[in-house]
């Protein structure tokens, strides 16, 4: 997948690893490979119907299985439920990997012994993974979220964790989280983005009945997270939210550069910027009583 050669995955590094999975016997021996590094490994099983238990059991010696459990998928959940032998932890999911070069950076911030620095943790961004290549141009980069934390020096919050003191800060590692986006299958995919585009066109209808953001206003902004937030507002306001979005990833973002993942990736995200925008159309339009009324009429025709 695109990996630089050189990089040594470190024998044994100090950290605690907890995976919380579901139904993903597809990727969860590759998840479970990427962190041989540990020697104390949680598999959180949510209950799966799949046989994501007995896939890794005999491979990973050190591996932990708890099934079923009823848990918050987050860090917070770690810190107050979970015993581990480090105190270092890091925490994933059942469709991520550890690359070699995060693997070596979580070692050298850690140390050999977990005892180098006084960081409460670390924030760790991510990369899509599509047909075995990491997406450097076409995918979204995941934003940073702690996933490496120190659980002396961490507390429970109400959104994730917070440092106990002000001592302690969280830093950013570098290197990225590998996600594979298709580890289920194409028919899962198009099952979750045919639950989230009915969610997000039900937001784009209630958008689009207030007042249309001022482009000016945001154009002006410093803010890089109040202009995204803006832009994606006034996309309601406007069709062709499927090609703009294909144009935008494809040729705006050099996704063309992923050679023919890239163009699949792009092309199955603008697919699904159309169902969104066909879902607000069919609500605004109602196509379903229209179709309705039709098929009476025609039913009333003479042969």
């Amino acid at each position: 997948m695109n990996e630089p050669k050189n990089l040594a995955t470190p024998a044994s590094v100090p950290v605690s690893i907890v995976i919380f999975t579901a139904n993903d016997a597809a990727s969860i021996a590759r998840t479970l490979d990427s962190c041989k590094f540990s020697d104390d490994i949680h598999l959180l099983d949510a209950s799966s119907t799949a046989n994501t238990r007995e896939t890794p059991a005999n491979s990973i010696p050190n591996l932990l299985v708890r099934s079923p459990v009823a848990v918050y998928r987050h860090s917070s959940w770690i810190i107050d439920h979970l015993r581990t032998k480090h105190p270092w932890v890091f925490f994933m999911f059942d469709n991520e990997q550890l690359s070699p070069a995060l693997s070596k950076e979580i070692h050298d911030v850690v140390g050999p012994r977990g005892s180098r620095g006084i960081s409460a943790g670390f924030a760790v961004g991510g990369r899509a993974v599509m047909l075995g290549r990491i997406l450097h141009y076409a995918s979204r980069y995941y934003p940073p979220q702690v996933r490496l934390f120190h659980r002396d020096r961490c507390r429970a919050a109400i959104a994730g964790i917070r440092p106990v003191s002000h001592k302690y800060r969280f830093g950013e590692l570098k290197s990225p989280l590998l996600h594979e986006d298709f580890s289920r299958g194409l028919k899962e995919w198009f099952l979750r983005i045919n639950r989230e585009s009915g969610k997000v066109a039900e937001l784009g209808l209630e958008i689009s009945s207030q007042p249309q953001p001022r482009l000016l206003k945001m154009l002006m902004s410093e803010d890089h997270n109040f202009r995204r937030e803006q832009l994606k507002k006034m996309s309601f306001f406007y069709r062709g939210r499927s090609l703009g979005r294909f144009l935008q990833m494809y040729f705006g973002r050099f996704g063309w550069l992923d050679g023919s993942p890239g163009f699949h990736y792009c092309a199955m995200i603008a697919m699904y910027e159309y169902f969104t925008e066909m879902k607000m159309r069919e609500r605004k339009v109602d196509w379903i009583g229209r179709t309705s009324n039709l098929a009476e009429r025609l039913a009333k025709e003479p042969m």
